[in-house]
């Protein structure tokens, strides 16, 4: 290859890094303003889970009961939408949406990764939030992102070696763009998406992820999912405490992992019906959980804030974190559509939280910040379920905004990885790849 053709390949890629970083930008921005504005509509709040049971505006007589319609409205809305949209993608629960599906067109070089039906289910996902989904919203903006990369990569022709790069630079965008995490996003494309270093990878993600964070701040405003205090330091004793902690992060990790097939196969097995129908039926089993705890609504951010505040107690918060791993898996089950990022980090910070109130209880004088526990524990989670370490510990360093959450989230993160490898060598993706037929290499199994 001659210079002048390297640097006219050079000058392509780079220009098209910068271009599916701020669509992806832009792309998170969209998602995160529908899903307020569909939520807004369908609950008269904007986030419902710290509302305290509010009733709707327009229906002040029912109090919070109309949260058993909220679902099924939703469901009647993007049920549908799949079947007719992208039916390639009906009825296949968690599989063919979010990061495992990046994931399978990574390993087999299949570059037609439909923008269309990503499309769909991106819209679909905003709907299933607005109406309460307990899903996430990193992985359909993720998925979109690559999409969008792929794209790009037909229209300007360019081969597989361009192509791979930017479906983690398309994925790296819709982190940064959906948390306002832009170093830890060519981490997460690197770990989770690709699975193998590469430099040009590497320099695609990291410029993707920081344009897509800079143009989601430009149009969307400050990206601020978390506002952490001045956390408070930590002896030399703590990190015992920091491996108790990934340990229990990371059985709670494994066993969110375990339920959200069980019961997924649960629901294929109950239902006999039209698959555009199941997301409403199933829509009243929703609502009546969320009638229960309300603070299980959609993604969760400001309760995660709430929990990492400590202003739950320790019996409220093993109720958040049971109940989160039954909400997600119940709202897929039913048919929804969304990630399963968020709530790892929910149930993460739910369970880090818990082992500082339960020491406190048990040893009086112990005193610890619980936003230090909650990031660990976030990271905790993340490293036993997905198996994704660095991007673990880089995430909870960078929300937390101090460096000084390294070695904290360092040590619960080996813990949490150890423990998680014990109980089961699959993570939430690669046994999605399987359930699919389909091994982690993107090949199916013989014979």
């Amino acid at each position: 290859m001659t210079l002048a053709r390297a640097a006219r390949r050079a000058g392509i890629l780079l220009a098209l890094s910068v271009l599916v970083g701020a669509l992806a930008g832009m792309a998170a921005t969209a998602f995160l303003s529908l899903t307020t504005i569909f939520t807004k509509a369908l609950t008269g709040q904007g986030d419902y889970g710290t509302s305290g049971q509010a009733s709707h505006p327009l229906l002040p007589g029912l109090g919070p009961w109309f949260l058993l319609a909220v679902p099924v409205l939703a469901g009647l809305l993007y049920g549908p939408l799949i079947p007719l949209l992208a039916p390639n993608s009906a009825g296949r629960g968690v599989s063919g949406q979010g990061i495992s599906e990046v994931m399978h067109v990574v390993d087999t070089r299949a570059s037609a990764m439909s923008t269309r039906e990503t499309a769909v289910k991106v819209f679909a996902s905003t709907l299933c939030i607005a109406g309460g989904g307990s899903v996430g919203s990193v992985g359909p903006v993720a998925h979109l992102g690559s999409a969008l990369g792929a794209a790009l990569c037909r229209v300007t022709r360019q081969p597989w070696s361009t192509l791979r790069p930017l479906l983690a630079g398309g994925a790296a965008g819709g982190l940064a763009g959906v948390l306002g995490a832009p170093i830890a996003a060519p981490v997460f494309a690197l770990e989770l998406v690709l699975r193998r270093f590469s430099v040009v990878a590497l320099a695609v993600s990291a410029l993707a992820g920081v344009t897509s964070n800079a143009v989601a701040r430009a149009v969307g405003g400050e990206i601020s999912v978390f506002s952490p205090p001045e956390l408070t330091p930590h002896g030399s004793a703590d990190y015992l405490l920091f491996v108790l902690a990934g340990i229990v992060v990371g059985a709670a990790g494994m066993l969110f992992v375990r339920v959200l097939y069980l019961v997924e196969d649960a629901c294929d097995w109950v239902w006999r019906w039209p698959q555009w129908l199941r997301p409403a039926a199933g829509g009243l089993l929703l609502g009546t959980l969320l009638l229960a705890v309300p603070e299980l609504y959609g993604v969760g951010d400001l309760v995660t804030g709430t929990v990492l505040d400590g202003h739950y107690a320790l019996g409220f918060l093993v109720v958040l974190l049971l109940g989160k791993i039954l909400a997600t898996s119940l709202s897929f089950g039913i048919g929804g559509y969304g990630g399963v990022f968020g709530p790892m980090l929910f149930i993460g910070a739910a369970a880090g939280v818990a082992v500082t109130e339960a020491t406190a209880m048990t040893l009086p004088h112990f005193t610890a910040s619980t936003w230090l526990y909650g990031l660990i524990g976030m990271a905790a989670a993340l490293a036993a379920a997905a198996r994704a370490p660095a991007t673990a510990v880089v995430l909870a360093a960078e929300l937390a905004g101090d460096p000084a959450v390294l070695l904290p989230a360092g040590t619960a993160v080996l813990a949490a990885t150890l423990t998680g490898r014990a109980l089961s060598r699959e993570t939430i993706f690669t046994l999605d790849l399987r359930r699919q037929g389909l091994r982690p290499d993107g090949t199916r199994p013989t014979g």
